[in-house]
């Protein structure tokens, strides 16, 4: 008997019927696995997978600096990702009234979940929708959002993001105190979420805000104006970008064929008279 397959971690219909099965990194069991999406049983591409394409590049000169100073990038990485999802989790937690500690992070995080606490506590957003699956049928992506909560009589998609340290911008050579905006790929990440909340038939935010959680305990709030078709010309360049891979990977496979490799010989041994 063949291996039986693994349920998905959670499953979700839509308003417009489309089905959404989710598979995270970590199954029942404990036991690592792809996380993926399976969308009206076809697998479609993560948002943060699809945004990768903007970090590559600064993904490098990180990567170059953290191996300059002897880290490993990787476990550097992995590391940031615990640390996010730790952090999310208990905010979610306090979200939804199902209640939560500081002593639930590492002690090395807390800063981190006492700019969360701050945040909760200063803006006591009304929770509407939380970790909602959506997906987009016509672009083939899908995704789980943090949070569509009520904030200052506003309706915002709400991203949460720890940050290891502040950047600050300079002017003249010398450090100021206003810090760097977030990433371009945040804000995206909130358009595709946009996006596919329309096409799921699901209400639209009123805007977006990118809540950045410090390691010094402070919490930096960014509110933005959210546009799909942004996001949606991003999705284009990551399915440009893997046809292109794909079609580099299937040249190199067919480059050394034996029919190639038969025909470079008789070509030489023709040239020498052979």
């Amino acid at each position: 008997m063949g291996k039986q397959k693994t349920p998905p971690t959670s499953v979700e219909v839509l308003p417009n019927g489309t089905k959404i099965e989710f598979w995270d990194s970590v199954d029942a069991e404990g036991n690592d696995q792809q996380r993926r999406y399976m969308v009206n049983g076809e697998r479609f591409a993560n948002v943060t997978t699809i945004l990768d394409v903007l970090s590559k590049e600064a993904l490098l000169d990180w990567a170059a600096n953290l191996a300059h100073e002897g880290k490993n990038w990787r476990a550097v990485r992995a590391e940031a990702g615990e640390r996010g999802t730790l952090n999310h989790h208990l905010l979610l937690r306090l979200l939804t009234g199902e209640g939560g500690s500081l002593a639930d992070l590492p002690e090395q995080w807390r800063k981190h979940g006492q700019a969360g606490f701050k945040f909760v506590h200063r803006r006591k957003p009304k929770v509407r929708e939380c970790e909602r699956m959506v997906a987009h049928c016509g672009h083939r992506y899908a995704g789980r959002l943090d949070l569509l909560a009520e904030i200052d009589e506003k309706l915002p998609l709400v991203d949460f993001k720890t940050v290891t340290k502040w950047s600050y911008v300079k002017k003249d050579g010398a450090e100021t105190e206003e810090k760097y905006p977030p990433f371009a790929e945040n804000l995206l990440q909130l358009d595709l979420y946009q996006g596919a909340r329309i096409e799921c038939g699901l209400q639209p935010a009123e805007c977006g805000l990118i809540v950045r959680l410090g390691p010094d305990a402070e919490v930096e709030e960014t509110w933005v104006d959210l546009d799909p078709d942004r996001g949606f010309k991003i999705v284009e360049t990551y399915r440009a970008r893997s046809e292109a891979r794909k079609v580099l990977a299937d040249a190199a496979k067919g480059q050394y064929t034996k029919e190639r490799l038969d025909q470079e010989i008789e070509e030489q041994c023709q040239a020498v008279g052979v």
